[in-house]
């Protein structure tokens, strides 16, 4: 019964209804054999990020990144993650923070990196969680400068 309300929303254009259609099918409740639908899923938080849900569009850039539904594409998984950045969604910044300081899946970008990190933890909370993982992760790669050498 809920995923039907939650249908009827959607095509009204309540942008929070496709986050939950989402979650719903990523967990397959939305399917007879409870098999996940994550392509399903995947579409439907496209569908939520189009029309302006911050988790929507966090999730999308999360299945982008982890191949969930989809071949995984760490462009559009940035892409996505930078829009629920600009809304100034902790988790969403802190995924870019360590994406691009650990360089594994982007190219590395130190000071975009620890900017991403210092946002997420003013908008997170610095003694919350969001912090605390911000923390850890400029302390794991503190060696890491971003330095000129000049070779003689």
């Amino acid at each position: 019964m809920a995923k039907m309300w939650h249908i009827k929303s959607a095509k009204r254009g309540i942008a929070a209804s496709y986050f939950t259609l989402g979650v719903i099918l990523s967990t397959g409740e939305g399917v007879i054999d409870k098999t996940p639908d994550f392509a399903g899923a995947l579409k439907m938080f496209e569908l939520g990020a189009a029309a302006g849900n911050v988790e929507s569009m966090y999730n999308a850039g999360m299945y982008y990144l982890e191949g969930k539904g989809v071949k995984k594409n760490a462009e559009m998984a940035v892409e996505y993650l930078v829009l629920a950045a600009s809304q100034k969604f902790p988790i969403a910044l802190l995924t870019l923070g360590k994406l691009f300081i650990e360089g594994a899946e982007v190219n590395r970008d130190l000071k975009r990196g620890r900017n991403y990190l210092a946002i997420a933890k003013e908008c997170g909370g610095a003694d919350g969680f969001i912090g605390k993982q911000a923390d850890m992760v400029l302390d794991k790669y503190k060696h890491l400068e971003q330095t000129q050498c000049i070779i003689m």
